[in-house]
């Protein structure tokens, strides 16, 4: 769309509600990066965000191990990312 009031329509509009599934804009730098580009559904934020921190249901993402690295994969680098979404 062209039109810069225009608003995507929530697949399940409610009269209050935290998350409606309107699209957002999201970007991201960094391991799994590719995951978060351009816009998409709030919806697929959360799935994504689990999956590149291969917490349940996708524990078995295919990361390589970690457990005796310094950081523990991707997540403390998801957590500050999603950290600085929210406070911006």
């Amino acid at each position: 769309m062209e039109d810069n009031a225009y608003k995507q329509q929530a697949a399940v509009p409610l009269d209050s509600e935290t998350h409606g599934g309107e699209d957002v804009a999201i970007l991201a730098k960094g391991p799994m990066a590719h995951l978060f580009h351009g816009v998409q559904e709030q919806t697929y934020v959360a799935h994504v965000m689990a999956y590149a921190a291969c917490l349940d249901p996708y524990q078995d993402c295919g990361l390589p191990d970690t457990s005796g690295a310094a950081c523990a994969g991707p997540l403390p680098a998801l957590l500050a990312a999603l950290l600085l979404w929210v406070l911006t």
